[in-house]
């Protein structure tokens, strides 16, 4: 396998695991109605500065804490999810190991999602 593979394969990763990160904010906000397009989101591609905007910033305001805590959570509620059901995919099917692309790329993409949210849970918290 390539490192070029590797990078390129790391990189996306990574990149499907911020964007997913902030479509989980993203979809939390427009359920309370602060956001009118849903796939509307600002992930810029050297990754830093991600964010659910545009989103309303009137209406985000007067979520009430329960609903700021939903907002707040869905983004790591959705790295949990996608990086623990691409793990299982990983561990539970052994003919993907006869696939090495797919295998290291479920493995990094499942390694950036469950990393994703363990640091949010520990330096964000």
């Amino acid at each position: 396998m390539s490192t070029f593979y590797l990078v390129v394969s790391t990189y996306v990763a990574l990149y499907l695991a911020i964007w997913m990160h902030e479509a989980g904010h993203a979809l939390a906000y427009w359920r309370f109605g602060c956001k009118e397009n849903f796939w509307k989101l600002r992930v810029p591609l050297y990754l830093f500065g991600s964010s659910p905007a545009p989103v309303n910033e009137a209406c985000a305001t007067r979520l009430n804490p329960s609903q700021q805590l939903i907002v707040a959570a869905s983004g790591v509620v959705v790295n949990c999810l996608f990086g623990a059901f691409a793990l299982l995919i990983v561990l539970s099917i052994d003919s993907l190991v006869a696939i090495p692309f797919v295998y290291v790329f479920l493995y990094l993409f499942s390694l950036c999602h469950l990393l994703e949210a363990g640091s949010y849970l520990v330096i964000n918290s």
